[in-house]
């Protein structure tokens, strides 16, 4: 949870600690029963989804170290594939041509080229081989291709995770303070001839307001004395 949740949070608790030290006041109040149940209702989905964001954090980490060897390992191959081309070519004219390195590089292009060169070179596999490409590249080349393209879809589903339950964490608690705001209601309706209570509550219900940075005194100028001439 960020800061502002995390204040959010202590006003709810600061408001159960109230409610529980007047119990005997809500008896038989449906209305507060009604919110204090939506109210903890949320705090568990709170709770679940801050769970999840926490553990999308590592699994984003260890998915995109994966993702960027495999990146790694593909862009290399493609290298190879596109030096042993333009040896090639001047045996086979415009084989080049059909070797070039992906731009933009991203993993779409990537794994295209890594098909497209996969295809191109059945035909002149022995000629790429003697132009200097590694014999088992185009089996490596596919292989490594479809490993790319699983680990980059799991990196993608680890961001969309996160994502997920951040959003939820967002909606909970736009829940929550609506329901509190609505429980306040019936409070304040409990003991409107109750000055007492009634501070007592705005206490208990006051949302602390984010720490404001206080701004560094602006420096002052040094006054700079001419020099004089004698």
């Amino acid at each position: 949870m960020d800061n502002s949740q995390i204040r959010k949070m202590n006003k709810i608790e600061s408001e159960e600690a109230f409610l529980a030290d007047n119990a005997a006041d809500f008896a038989g109040d449906h209305n507060i029963a009604r919110f204090t149940m939506l109210i903890n209702a949320e705090k568990v989905r709170i709770l679940e989804f801050n769970a999840r964001k926490t553990s999308s954090v590592d699994d984003k980490r260890r998915a995109g170290a994966v993702y960027e060897d495999y990146r790694r390992q593909l862009s290399d191959l493609l290298k190879l594939f596109v030096g042993a081309a333009a040896i090639v070519d001047a045996d086979i004219p415009h084989t080049a041509d059909k070797y070039k390195n992906p731009y933009p590089r991203s993993d779409h292009n990537l794994i295209a080229k890594a098909t497209s060169f996969a295809i191109d070179s059945v035909p002149i596999q022995h000629q790429l081989i003697e132009a200097g490409l590694p014999p088992e590249a185009i089996d490596n080349l596919l292989l490594i291709r479809d490993a790319f393209q699983t680990a980059s879809l799991a990196y993608e589903s680890t961001k969309t995770g996160r994502a997920e339950a951040v959003g939820g964490m967002v909606d909970a608690f736009r829940k929550i303070m609506e329901y509190s705001k609505r429980r306040g209601r019936s409070v304040r309706l409990k003991y409107r001839n109750n000055p007492a209570k009634l501070a007592a509550w705005a206490v208990a219900s006051h949302l602390e307001r984010a720490p404001h940075r206080e701004k560094s005194a602006p420096k002052a100028k040094q006054e700079v004395t001419p020099a004089t001439t004698e």
